[in-house]
């Protein structure tokens, strides 16, 4: 028993080491540099997504064809996503983000209704791309 609590000791004087190494702001860096790195991979397989199911039709994309064109494994997909009915699901949150974006912009500007819906129109396709 006495060697585990010699062991246990070992390991807080290296937790110890370890803390007074790294300053406490650079893990909460790290951590936030990997959440945009994350949030970004997201938004780039819902874009990638959303081009496979307005070519194909949803039922006609696969997972697998998803994975293809980003050149990913599957299971690097299912690392971000659950499902394909997941990745759908928030294509369309994405798809009503950008256009309330859009609304936002149109009601904060002055002009014809016409010009506004068409600033609507502008910043949807912008975002779309």
């Amino acid at each position: 028993m006495s060697g585990r609590l010699g062991e246990s000791n070992k390991h807080s004087r290296s937790l110890t080491a370890i803390r007074a190494a790294v300053p406490p702001g650079k893990w909460a860096e790290e951590n936030h540099a990997r959440d945009q790195m994350h949030a970004l991979r997201r938004e780039q397989i819902l874009r990638e997504a959303a081009r496979c199911f307005n070519r194909q039709g949803y039922h006609g994309t696969t997972i697998e064809d998803i994975a293809r064109c980003l050149k990913v494994s599957t299971a690097a997909l299912y690392y971000y996503f659950n499902s394909k009915e997941e990745i759908l699901f928030q294509c369309h949150q994405m798809a009503l983000e950008v256009g309330a974006a859009g609304l936002r912009i149109a009601e904060g500007s002055r002009g014809p209704a016409g010009d506004r819906l068409q600033k609507v129109a502008w910043q949807c396709l912008r975002k779309v791309r």
